[in-house]
């Protein structure tokens, strides 16, 4: 894709957003500002590990739903890759949670943060997957 369509999408995404943006971008962006304030006050001994996976975990599932949104659905190949997208987001937010457990058991997080997170983490799933779902059905069409 040269770079004046990705500029053109681009410019399309942030008018769109600013108009109507889908349920999960807010929920994701709430769980990630939410993440990296909670880890803002780690113990420095989990900085290169747990801190940084769970901010690096957050910022990769976001990337990856950006990225799935940009692929439209009018084409084959970018249906099958905004579908890959999408379903990696959702696995890095499986490991998120994961990661999350292993933060709260190895007191990196507090139990009332860790509750958040995973409050925040199901619900971006409900609405990731309510996405893949209205995707299924508009290309069943």
């Amino acid at each position: 894709m040269e770079k004046i369509e990705i500029l053109k999408e681009l410019m399309t995404t942030k008018i769109q957003r600013q108009t109507s943006e889908l349920k999960v971008f807010t929920v994701l962006r709430k769980l990630v500002n939410y993440v990296f304030e909670a880890t803002e006050k780690s113990p420095k001994k989990f900085k290169a590990t747990f801190v940084d996976k769970l901010r690096n975990l957050c910022l990769s599932a976001n990337g990856n739903l950006v990225r799935a949104n940009l692929c439209r659905l009018d084409d084959a190949s970018r249906q099958l890759d905004r579908k890959n997208y999408q379903i990696k987001a959702y696995e890095d937010l499986k490991e998120l949670e994961s990661v999350s457990l292993l933060s709260l058991e190895n007191k990196c997080i507090l139990p009332r943060q860790y509750a958040q997170i995973s409050k925040q983490i199901t619900e971006a799933l409900k609405y990731l997957t309510a996405w893949i779902k209205s995707d299924n059905e508009r290309k069943n069409k």
